[in-house]
């Protein structure tokens, strides 16, 4: 049976750590936003790009904005396990002078649950971060600093037995700086990890490990501002993830299993174009990204911690690299609708040491399109609605297959839930295992209001899913 759970959970976990660890903002806090945001002006900054607190200097325009927001999302693979997690931000608020200081705080409850024939696990997590982004009136000088840590406990339908889980996402300085009025660029460095360990009646019984990256850095160059015809960003990330795992009952000394240490890094380039015409405007937009990590067995140490290790275990290493391109075209040709395309593929390489000549070097391709339609219904004369007031409607096709390494869409939420037992990352050790994809394909609906000239905010969205469905809605209010 419990083969059988990791065979369920394998797809949803990351590679020993997450690749390179561009950083980017939390996704549950932008419903409908991970498909068409290629040709969104708005997403050209530092902080949707690079995951930089700096791009919020350049994108709020507020002094207090306060966000509420519930999701729910559901889905199931094809052996029918089902997968859904209860995500509600209470609150999100970020208050001080825009453009000159900001302060971010938010506290994010998050019940995950996997559900199979043989086990029911349930993590509710406690989310919790802050951020802070300062820089003087010119942007010549800019400095922030980020955090997002989690604590929970996960349980499931069989015994007492219990993972006690507490980490961090992300804890990062960033500088950057305005060197024209055009450009932007910007430095990051900081640490990630978590800490898992099985709580068992039997003390005999043993299981828990520590997986993070330390350190990160990287940085992000920004090109263009609001009514400028091109805009373009770029991002470089470079991490050294490592693993660290005791079990028992297990013949190793000590119960310590071999460590796994790996170099990874990944940048991304997109570009935006405003190309105007008689009546209306055409949007090409371009990506290109890469992304490689490469994992190396050693042997522990008798204190087994993430910081030292004994010799390398030789030929015993396999490296994990990803290469991908896409293209947009968004245009209001239609006199009240904006319409969008976007195709893009992306490969997956895996190569393997000497010491896994078992295994042949593979490669799979990926591919994502989305086609989508939004009009802004204060547009339209004949219902004559308040100058104060919009009110948008969007809908949007997407289909794309993604691996777990290094485009997750959704799944990478539920890599903090494990089995509960010993042996529990053992699948670690076998790069094979790891290989995994899950086609996402639907509809989203959504809508987006606005009052008192955007005082008060409601968006809203509903994803049709091949195999589930997502709810999301966020209330927000600005000053």
């Amino acid at each position: 049976m419990k083969m059988q759970i990791q065979a369920i959970l394998c797809f949803l976990l990351f590679v020993t750590n997450s690749s390179a660890n561009i950083l980017m903002d939390n996704p549950s806090y932008l419903p409908g936003s991970e498909f068409s945001n290629l040709t969104d002006k708005s997403q050209y900054n530092a902080a949707d790009h690079a995951g930089s607190p700096l791009g919020w200097l350049e994108k709020d325009s507020s002094v207090l904005k306060t966000d509420l927001f519930f999701r729910y999302f559901r889905f199931s693979d094809e052996a029918g396990n089902r997968s859904s997690s209860r995500n509600l931000v209470i609150p999100h608020v970020r208050v001080g002078k825009p453009g000159i200081i900001l302060f971010d705080l938010f506290y994010n409850p998050d019940i995950l649950e996997i559900k199979s024939d043989f086990q029911n696990l349930k993590l509710p997590l406690h989310r919790f971060g802050f951020g802070l982004a300062a820089g003087t009136e010119s942007g010549l000088f800019q400095f922030a600093l980020h955090g997002d840590l989690f604590t929970g406990e996960e349980s499931h339908d069989i015994d007492g037995d219990k993972r006690f889980i507490l980490g961090s996402n992300e804890v990062s300085v960033h500088l950057g700086s305005k060197v024209h009025e055009l450009v932007k660029i910007g430095l990051y460095g900081g640490i990630s990890g978590y800490f898992d360990s099985l709580i068992c009646e039997d003390p005999q019984i043993q299981d828990r490990f520590f997986s993070g990256a330390f350190p990160l850095f990287g940085g992000f160059i920004d090109f263009g501002k609001d009514q400028f015809p091109v805009r373009s960003n770029f991002s470089l990330g470079v991490g050294f993830p490592k693993f660290v795992y005791v079990t028992k009952p297990d013949s190793k000394p000590f119960g310590n299993q071999d460590v796994i240490r790996a170099d990874s890094v990944g940048w991304d380039l997109k570009f935006l174009a405003e190309i105007p015409a008689a009546n209306f405007s055409i949007n090409p937009a371009f990506k290109v990204g890469y992304r490689r990590m490469t994992s190396q067995l050693y042997l522990p140490t008798e204190e087994n911690n993430p910081w030292e290790y004994e010799s390398k275990l030789s030929d015993s290493n396999w490296t994990v690299s990803s290469f991908g391109m896409g293209f947009a075209l968004a245009s209001d040709f239609l006199k009240y609708v904006n319409m969008n395309l976007e195709y893009s593929f992306k490969n997956l390489s895996f190569e393997y040491g000497p010491a896994y000549s078992f295994y042949s070097d593979q490669k799979y391709w990926y591919h994502h399109i989305v086609w989508g339609a939004q009009s802004n219904l204060k547009s339209l004369p004949f219902l004559r609605m308040p100058e104060s007031m919009n009110f948008v409607l969007r809908a949007e096709y997407f289909n794309f297959r993604q691996s777990g390494f290094f485009d997750s869409w959704r799944t990478d939420q539920f890599k903090y839930v494990n089995v509960i037992a010993n042996n529990s990352q053992s699948y670690r050790y076998s790069p094979e295992a790891l290989i995994s994809a899950f086609r996402f394909a639907g509809f989203n609906l959504g809508t987006r209001a606005e009052f008192a000239n955007g005082l008060f905010g409601v968006n809203a969205d509903f994803l049709f899913l091949r195999d589930g469905f997502e709810l999301g809605v966020k209330v927000t209010h600005k000053l």
